[in-house]
Parts: structure tokens; C-alpha cells; sequence
């Protein structure tokens, strides 16, 4: 029988990267989840890179949250499931519509 922690998905979670394997409860902190600094400079270097303007329908976005817009989506141009990198030239800021309807589409 599948223990809670591999049954558990909020709203949202397996359309793009598969299940949420956290128990129900408050998540981990970013950086336990594998978000560390330098995923946070590269976000940063992205939306300014970027004008903090979503690439696909021009939008602003935020940074952070807090700020009176929608939070950027930091993408992968090409998937990581099709052999896209991490690196800066295979990353977009997209709004958050645009990232969803970019996963409906199957990019």
C-alpha cells in the first residue's frame, strides 16, 4: 500500500514534472529542496535579462511575490526531458499563464 508521502499531490502537481512526493504539511524550505544560491542569481539574472517581461505575451512580471504582480515563471525553453540544459540561453521568464499554457501545448 502507497504511503501517504507518495500518494500526496496539491492542485497542479504531475502535469508537468510528475507527482509531489512531499507529505501533506508545510513544504520544505527552498534550499532543502535543492534551490540554492545560485539558483536564485540565475533566476535574478533571467528577469533582468529579460526586461521582467514575459517572453511569450510581453507581461510584467515580479521577482518576487509581494509586489502587485504575477511571479515569474523561470522556463526551460527546451525541456530537460528533451535534452535542454540549464544553462542561460535555454531559460525564459514566462508569466504564469503562459507557462501553463505552454505545458497544455507540450512546448
Amino acid at each position: 500500500m502507497p504511503t501517504a508521502a507518495a500518494t500526496y499531490r496539491p492542485a497542479g502537481a504531475g502535469r508537468i514534472g510528475g507527482p509531489c512526493t512531499y507529505p501533506p504539511g508545510p513544504r520544505p524550505s527552498a534550499c532543502r529542496r535543492g534551490y540554492d544560491r545560485r539558483h536564485r542569481d540565475r533566476r535574478a539574472k533571467i528577469f533582468v535579462r529579460d526586461g521582467g517581461r514575459c517572453q511569450r505575451c510581453g507581461a510584467l512580471v515580479a521577482l518576487h511575490a509581494g509586489q502587485g504582480l504575477p511571479v515569474m515563471h523561470l522556463d526551460h525553453i527546451v525541456p530537460q526531458s528533451h535534452g535542454g540544459g540549464n544553462e542561460c540561453g535555454n531559460l525564459q521568464t514566462l508569466c504564469p499563464t503562459c507557462n501553463a499554457r505552454k505545458a497544455r501545448e507540450g512546448w
